[in-house]
């Protein structure tokens, strides 16, 4: 005759451990969303968990184990758990510093995504200026042409160029004005209409061009797609226009 045992405690994963805080009593250490999570049960008949500590991996600054106890640094603060099983506490120390760095890592993909946002937000406004600027020398071209209004013309474009090839992202393109300069300066209309275009159309492909490996990158705005999407839309206005 066999006899089935009853089971009277919880039986925790791998990612789920009971624990001891110290200062702020006993409770179940675990891991949730790649973060460190402490929680009590609170209530007489009622029991209701209660999270009394979260530690984001991306914050951990130090760890520490000494047999049982497992002491965890991050903002300036150290809380030490103690794990009842020490085969528990060791492979809870084990695993912190594995996801710790591999939220590191998802954080600090994060952070460069968003700077490539804000550059990406940057360069899309310094080459509509430059495009309007184009465009401007383009319809100055029709009839009688004020060739003084045509040089200012060209002079804001190579200012917003140097803005733009003063980026860290847009060091790839380089815009010459050279045979442009030297086209408007000789007073030659079908040649600056000619080097414009080339220029509008330096600019348009790069865009085009644009893409990232980095997949956060896809989730914000603006991205590489919303940049070409925008000035595409631009092109098309002053085409119009």
């Amino acid at each position: 005759m066999k006899f089935l045992k009853r089971q009277t405690e919880t039986e925790f994963s791998e990612s789920a451990v009971k624990a001891y805080l110290i200062g702020l009593g006993s409770g179940t250490l675990e891991f949730i969303d790649d973060t460190i999570k402490f929680h009590i049960s609170k209530g007489r008949l009622r029991k209701r968990r209660e999270v009394i500590r979260e530690i984001p991996m991306a914050d951990i600054e130090g760890m520490n184990r000494v047999g049982k106890e497992i002491s965890i640094t991050w903002k300036g603060i150290t809380d030490i758990f103690v794990i009842e099983e020490t085969e528990s506490a060791g492979a809870i120390f084990k695993r912190i510093p594995k996801a710790s760095r591999e939220q590191k890592k998802v954080f600090e993909d994060k952070e460069v995504a968003k700077q490539k946002r804000n550059e990406i937000s940057k360069t899309v406004s310094i080459t509509m200026n430059i495009a309007d600027s184009l465009f401007d020398i383009l319809r100055s071209l029709h009839g009688w042409v004020d060739w003084k209004r045509v040089e200012g013309f060209l002079k804001r474009s190579e200012e917003n160029a140097g803005k733009l090839t003063a980026d860290q992202e847009m060091k790839t393109i380089e815009l010459d004005f050279t045979k442009l300069s030297l086209a408007i300066k000789e007073r030659l209309p079908e040649e600056t209409s000619k080097e414009t275009y080339n220029l509008l159309r330096l600019l348009h492909d790069y865009f085009g061009g644009l893409d990232s490996e980095n997949e956060f990158l896809k989730e914000i705005h603006p991205n590489y797609y919303d940049a070409k999407t925008t000035i595409q839309a631009h092109y098309l206005l002053n085409d119009i226009i």
